[in-house]
């Protein structure tokens, strides 16, 4: 018997598990990338014929620059840098940073502010704003509503542009298709009330991540979450020229990046982030998650996207641990009603509620129960508190270790899948007929 040592991220820290390699039915993460060559990553940006046809299109224009907001994992000092250098000849720079329903006013969000500031003096630019948006209390436009019926309301700096340019990391996205450079306008510069009435769209079983409009395989197209939030920014753009820089990447190392018009460039990215993070997989009956630790884990309402993401490789009546450290606590306060407290209902009335009774932050618990309901048991080994996690229907796990050795005493032949980085993969379950192997 050959022992194996499987090692996982979980906060800050790496969580090492031993098992007999029999045991093993695979240790997945995001396939490694080789750092991108010269052409295909930002190095001579300034130089390539994209930047300057944006160059030329800026040029005495307004132009509002849209960023992702602290709870995301960007590259930031690898990507910004060099696209800073190509906005000096803009005649006035907004920036904003895109929080969609988050919390405006953090300690990650301001030093992001200090450093769009510190940059921009580098790149000798004078003429400059930031903004933080805020669903709750920044002020909006109307553009009307989609064929879905989704108020749209906006950020008026966005009325004050002439050019955008849309800085966006592309991974999947478990009920918006993928993150990608759509998602900073809708939801991440709206008001409350058009995210929440987008995200009801969650209810419908087509709303799945690896799908997109935008896709370049037609197969793949059909999203109606997705739709709606581009149908929301094509109104709020009417037909201003959308830049991106989309970028892949891990714990802020760039992997790859293009430059260009946004609907160029985002199905580019969205099918490198297929052939480097999607999976098919046979099914097993335990399986081990790591959402890829901090910021991934930081909270139980982000971390519960590396499960959306990958919990469908579970036979039902299958078991789960989750390694999530949840240093931030169970969610933002904003969400406590209805994430939090919805969530220690009974998991059939959880089930109970349809698209008309929705509230932001309810389709996270409406997705857990659908899951608590068909596994046999569910684990998390966490830093939240014994009698939170009891309270939400899950069981606390003090020490994995313990957990994964009474899994094979139970059964010696049991298979446990290990994923790390769940929070940037996709797991399909493989056709049972099909003969299995793991990739």
């Amino acid at each position: 018997m050959v022992g194996m040592e499987v090692s996982l991220h979980y906060g800050r820290e790496q969580i090492k598990l031993y098992l007999p390699s029999e045991n093993l039915a695979g240790w997945i993460r995001p396939r490694p990338m080789a750092d991108a060559h010269p052409q295909d990553s930002l190095v001579n940006l300034s130089a390539r014929p994209q930047a300057r046809q944006f160059v030329q299109q800026i040029q005495g224009k307004r132009l509002c620059v849209l960023l992702p907001d602290g709870t995301r994992d960007f590259p930031w000092n690898a990507v910004l840098p060099p696209v800073f250098g190509l906005l000096k000849g803009a005649e006035q720079l907004t920036f904003l940073i895109c929080t969609g329903t988050h919390t405006a006013q953090t300690p990650e969000n301001k030093a992001i502010l200090e450093k769009i500031v510190q940059l921009v003096r580098q790149a000798g630019i004078f003429s400059y704003e930031t903004s933080l948006h805020d669903c709750q209390t920044s002020r909006m436009s109307d553009a009307g509503k989609t064929k879905y019926g989704t108020p749209i309301l906006y950020n008026t700096a966005l009325d004050n542009a002439d050019v955008f340019l849309v800085f966006s990391d592309v991974k999947f996205h478990y009920f918006a298709g993928y993150s990608n450079p759509i998602k900073n306008f809708v939801p991440g510069a709206c008001a409350f009330q058009t995210a929440q009435v987008n995200h009801s769209l969650t209810f419908d079983g087509r709303s799945i991540y690896g799908a997109h409009p935008w896709h370049p395989n037609p197969a793949r197209r059909l999203q109606p979450l997705a739709a709606d939030q581009l149908e929301a920014m094509e109104k709020i753009v009417r037909g201003r020229a959308v830049w991106a820089v989309v970028t892949i990447s891990d714990k802020s190392k760039l992997y790859w990046a293009r430059f260009g018009p946004a609907q160029e460039v985002a199905p580019q990215a969205f099918s490198a982030v297929d052939e480097h993070t999607e999976y098919t997989l046979p099914r097993v009956e335990r399986m081990v998650v790591s959402c890829g630790g901090h910021p991934d884990d930081s909270d139980l309402y982000i971390a519960q996207r590396a499960l959306e993401l990958t919990h469908r490789v579970v036979l039902d009546g299958g078991q789960i641990l989750f390694l999530a450290a949840c240093a931030n606590g169970i969610c933002p306060q904003i969400a406590y009603r209805d994430f939090y407290l919805k969530l220690t209902e009974p998991i059939e009335q959880i089930l109970r509620e349809k698209p008309t009774q929705y509230k932001l932050y309810s389709h996270k618990p409406y997705r857990f129960a659908q899951l608590l309901r068909r596994l046999s048991r569910f684990y998390i080994h966490t830093q939240l508190e014994e009698p939170l996690v009891r309270n939400i229907h899950l069981t606390a796990v003090k020490n994995p270790q313990s957990l994964i050795n009474e899994w094979i005493e139970e059964n010696p032949l049991v298979k446990i899948l290990f994923v790390d980085g769940a929070n940037k993969l996709a797991i399909r379950p493989k056709p049972e007929k099909q003969e299995s192997t793991v990739q």
